[in-house]
C-alpha cells in the first residue's frame, strides 16, 4: 500500500496545536503520534479581541467556550502525545499547556513534554531550533514514525 496507517502522525503549532489535540480526542487510536506545540486549550485564555469576534463574550455564551475547549476531553487522548511550549509565550500563554498537563497527570494519561523556559510563541533560533526539531524527530522514531527507506 502507498500509505502505512501505522506511520501517520499529526503535528500543529498554535491553532494547529489546538487542532492536533482536538483530533487526538475525536479519533483516539487513529494516529501513531501527535505533536502539539503552544496549543490553545481554553479560549478564555486567548486574545479577547480575536476570540470574542468569532465566539462571542464568554460571559454570554459559556457553552460555546466549553465546547471549544481542549480540556474536557483531554482524557480521551490515547495516542502518544508530545506537548511543546515556550514558557514565556505572550501569545498563547503557558497556562494553556499548564492546565492540560495537570488534567493529563491527574488522570494518568501518558504524554511527553518539552518546555522551553524564556522562550515565547516562536520557540526557534540558532541554539534552540535544532533542539526542538531533534526532540520531535526522536519522539516520532520512538513511536515508529520514520521516513520510508
Amino acid at each position: 500500500d502507498f500509505v502505512d496507517p501505522a506511520k501517520i502522525a499529526i503535528y500543529g503549532w498554535s491553532y494547529g496545536g489546538y487542532m492536533t489535540l482536538k483530533q487526538l480526542q475525536a479519533d483516539p487510536g487513529l494516529y501513531a503520534a501527535g505533536i502539539s506545540g503552544a496549543p490553545v486549550t481554553r479560549w478564555e485564555l486567548y486574545d479577547t479581541h480575536y476570540t470574542e469576534r468569532y465566539m462571542g463574550d464568554p460571559r454570554d455564551v459559556p457553552e460555546v467556550y466549553e465546547k471549544a475547549s481542549a480540556i474536557p476531553d483531554a482524557t480521551k487522548i490515547s495516542d502518544p502525545l508530545l506537548l511543546i511550549h515556550g514558557m514565556a509565550d505572550d501569545n498563547v500563554v503557558f497556562e494553556n499547556s499548564s492546565e492540560l498537563i495537570g488534567v493529563l497527570q491527574e488522570n494518568n494519561v501518558p504524554f511527553e513534554m518539552m518546555l522551553y523556559p524564556g522562550y515565547t510563541h516562536r520557540v526557534s533560533g540558532e541554539k534552540v531550533g535544532p533542539h526542538v526539531w531533534n526532540s520531535i524527530f526522536r519522539f516520532l522514531e520512538r513511536h515508529g514514525v520514520t521516513p520510508p527507506e
